[in-house]
């Protein structure tokens, strides 16, 4: 028998109580102690860490809850009525804004929203690059081109109208250029 097991008997007897008893634990006993002590320390960790994370976040929220509602402590009543009257004030300000925005929602329909500009010489080999071409759309590609050409005689201003991306009349080349420019801006 193992040496762990035995224990002194009293000389009583067996019915008798022992005088002195004493039980050594075994060697793997000890081991599984040692194992659920370390184990212990490493719960009392965990739930450390968790205990700081968790006043992180509370202290977050008390702050954002503070920021919502007011540093004074109310009861769920006064902050039930007083989220009610917010919802109610934001639902008013929302009726109020819906029309005015569908107007401004047309207006934007037909205001200038694409435009291009370039400065040429029509001549070459004369003057500098005193002509213009300039595009005006909307967002359906309606709009207008104005051409200045500037000669030595004077300058001539020429308003074409753009319905849809094209044209109505002929375009020259800086023009179509120009025209092409507008119309490959996206909004």
């Amino acid at each position: 028998m193992a040496e762990w097991f035995k224990a002194p008997v009293s000389k009583t007897g067996w019915g008798a109580i022992p005088s002195e008893v004493r039980l050594l634990s075994p060697p793997f006993m000890q081991q599984f102690f040692a194992i659920q002590i370390n184990q212990l320390w490493a719960a009392v960790a965990v739930l450390g860490l968790l205990c700081v994370v968790f006043g992180f976040f509370l202290f977050d929220l008390r702050a954002k809850w503070q920021k919502l509602f007011g540093s004074e402590s109310k009861d769920q009543g006064k902050l039930l009525k007083e989220i009610l009257e917010r919802i109610v004030r934001l639902e008013t300000g929302h009726e109020t804004l819906e029309p005015r925005v569908g107007i401004l929602e047309k207006i934007s329909q037909i205001s200038v929203q694409k435009t291009a500009f370039r400065r040429f010489n029509p001549f070459g080999n004369t003057g500098g690059d005193q002509s213009f071409t300039l595009v005006l759309l909307d967002r359906e590609n309606n709009g207008v081109i104005v051409s200045s050409l500037y000669t030595r005689e004077g300058v001539r201003m020429y308003g074409k109208e753009v319905g849809g991306g094209k044209a109505k009349q002929p375009l020259s080349e800086e023009e179509k250029e120009v025209l092409e420019e507008a119309l490959h801006k996206n909004f």
